[in-house]
């Protein structure tokens, strides 16, 4: 039951920032970068974070870095290569500011699922 409320939640809080970091420059409605940040995170548990926390349960490796880590990446990989990708002519920098910011996010809720299901401890 905890591993259900924790990937129900992890996702939440890391899509909190940038829906009130809209809020605050008027861009896009905050409700909508939320659910955006929101569904793009489900979508990567449910491609990533699953398989990858049922891989770590069964190797024993239940470290809270071990998630942030494959959060991170989970995260961080795709949107570097597609910011390189579309703009192969400019910067490398933008893409990597944006890959590395959203991947802290993506790392911040690997974290807070493992804060919620604690795999280390017994059911």
């Amino acid at each position: 039951m905890r591993p259900v409320v924790a990937f129900l939640a992890a996702p939440m809080l890391p899509a909190l920032f940038p829906a009130w970091t809209a809020s605050q420059n008027g861009s896009y409605h905050p409700l909508a970068v939320f659910v955006l940040f929101c569904g793009a995170f489900y979508a990567l548990q449910i491609i990533v974070g699953v398989p990858a926390h049922l891989l770590l349960r069964r190797l024993g490796l239940q470290q809270i870095w071990f998630y942030a880590f494959i959060g991170f990446v989970s995260v961080a990989l795709p949107f570097f290569v597609y910011g390189h990708i579309r703009a192969p002519a400019h910067d490398v920098r933008q893409a990597l500011f944006l890959a590395g910011f959203l991947g802290l996010l993506g790392g911040i809720s690997g974290a807070i699922f493992w804060l919620i299901a604690r795999p280390n401890r017994a059911n």
